[in-house]
């Protein structure tokens, strides 16, 4: 497994409109970049589902930022 810092766009219809870009930072382990972007928006569809953002059955996609090989924390965002 390797270490993935996934950064994702979330549908505009969900999206927080007090910031200019919601996103959403995921670190996940997986074995490919391709899995660590499944798993990062399963990650992220969970946490809106919780949130009550979003019902169980929300099927728009979260849009790939970038993906980074490793775990990078942001210390700022742009916002």
């Amino acid at each position: 497994m390797n270490e993935y810092t996934v950064i994702l766009m979330r549908p505009e219809s969900i999206a927080d409109r007090s910031v200019r870009f919601d996103i959403y930072v995921g670190l996940v382990l997986a074995d490919t970049t391709k899995d660590a972007i499944r798993i990062a928006q399963d990650e992220v569809l969970a946490a809106d589902i919780d949130d009550g953002a979003v019902d169980p059955d929300f099927d728009e996609e979260y849009q790939m930022v970038a993906v980074f090989k490793g775990f990078h924390t942001p210390i700022a965002f742009g916002w």
